[in-house]
């Protein structure tokens, strides 16, 4: 090698060497820059986790209003906090932001109440309250547009209107309606009793009468109820509680708490009636126990539906068919005493039931294909649950 090159050949080396310290700094530096990236998104999905409120029966151990924490992979509960102390909150409504909650007051003299959120959201404040006018309220909605909210009363027979502003605050000056009649399963039919109310489409609100074997339609005219009309009187002895409308087609599916059956009807948008098209069973055919069906939910993409059965302790599952008629899919057992309500995610990749006599809320994992269910391991303890609603 020539002498005189040499020298610069070793300075060079010395050079590249020097260059390779702070590109391996570097380099290690933009691993670990990437992992703290890859903690900080962890951190922020679980900012996200699945929140539920759960309403309560508080004649035992249980205080008021809930929320649990659920992991949005496995569902695993990760936190159970009391929101608000209340007296026997069975049913609850929110707003589509989550912003603003509702409750009713299951007690013989009815009360509705709104909240809003503290500012870090482990607390429910009360904004305003109202009387039902009426007793043992069972089930909140409120219409789409947000105006107006809507308290059945089951005990009484009748139903209040209330006009509520952005804030949530309930007006005083609410509406009431009175149903007359009876049914022929007696005693529960001795006289009326509103199971259910339900907007739809801001034109109609649908009070389902589990007394009367009635659905009771009132059109909506300047946020004030018009005259009553029957929408569907079916067989005698079915006893109507709840009901759910298909996503995107003028479809009802109501539960028959004495028969054990779901009802499916197509809906008259002009004149806000029914017609039966389906009846089917949800309990298996030579089951012969004591069960009485209670809630119902509809997939979000309208393919599935599902119902519980207290009693037989299950959820019955069905496929929808483009003309609204369902086909049994199967059961699936709710790991619990008497599902008496559940709620989809909004993702709809989970299904969470509460069981009213089992003290225990269960989770399952839903196959967005199949529509089926899986139970995932995961459940909480409380005090006779009632309701649950996804935030």
């Amino acid at each position: 090698m020539n002498l005189y090159f040499r020298p610069l050949i070793e300075s060079d080396m010395k050079t590249v060497k020097c260059i390779q310290i702070p590109v391996l700094f570097l380099l290690i530096l933009g691993v670990s820059c990437q992992q703290k990236l890859k903690n900080k998104m962890t951190f922020n999905a679980k900012i996200n986790d699945l929140e539920v409120l759960v309403g309560t029966y508080t004649n035992k151990t249980s205080k008021g209003i809930y929320k649990l924490t659920l992991d949005p992979e496995t569902g695993e509960i990760t936190n159970k906090e009391l929101l608000v102390e209340v007296e026997n909150p069975s049913f609850l409504e929110t707003s589509e932001d989550g912003k603003n909650v509702y409750a009713v007051q299951e007690n013989e003299k009815g009360t509705v109440f709104s909240y809003l959120w503290n500012a870090n959201k482990t607390k429910l404040i009360e904004v305003s309250s109202s009387t039902t006018n009426g007793m043992h309220p069972c089930y909140v909605s409120i219409s789409d547009h947000e105006k107006l909210l809507a308290v059945g009363n089951y005990s009484s027979g009748n139903l209040s209107l209330y006009q509520i502003d952005t804030d949530g605050k309930m007006n005083h000056q609410f509406q009431t309606k009175q149903h007359q009649g009876s049914g022929t399963f007696l005693p529960r039919q001795e006289s009326p009793h509103v199971h259910s109310v339900k907007f739809y489409k801001n034109k109609f609100l649908y009070a389902v009468d589990l007394g009367i074997d009635k659905i009771i339609s009132y059109p909506l005219e300047n946020a004030v109820l018009g005259e009553p009309k029957i929408a569907l009187h079916t067989e005698v002895g079915d006893g109507l509680r709840h009901i759910t409308f298909h996503p995107t087609t003028n479809i009802a599916y109501v539960t028959t708490e004495f028969t054990n059956a779901i009802i499916v009807a197509n809906i008259d948008e002009k004149k806000g009636v029914f017609t039966s098209i389906q009846k089917i069973s949800l309990l298996p055919e030579n089951y012969t126990e004591e069960s009485y069906a209670a809630d119902v939910h509809i997939s979000k993409d309208g393919k599935f539906l599902y119902a519980s059965n207290r009693g037989h302790n299950s959820i019955a599952i069905f496929s929808v068919a483009a003309d609204g008629k369902l086909t049994f899919i199967n059961h699936t057992d709710t790991r619990g005493s008497w599902p008496r309500n559940f709620a989809l995610s909004k993702d709809n990749k989970f299904l969470l039931v509460a069981n009213q006599f089992g003290n225990n809320i269960t989770v399952f994992k839903r196959d967005e294909k199949l529509g089926t269910l899986s139970y995932t391991g995961h459940q909480v303890q409380m005090s006779i649950p009632v309701f649950l609603k996804f935030l």
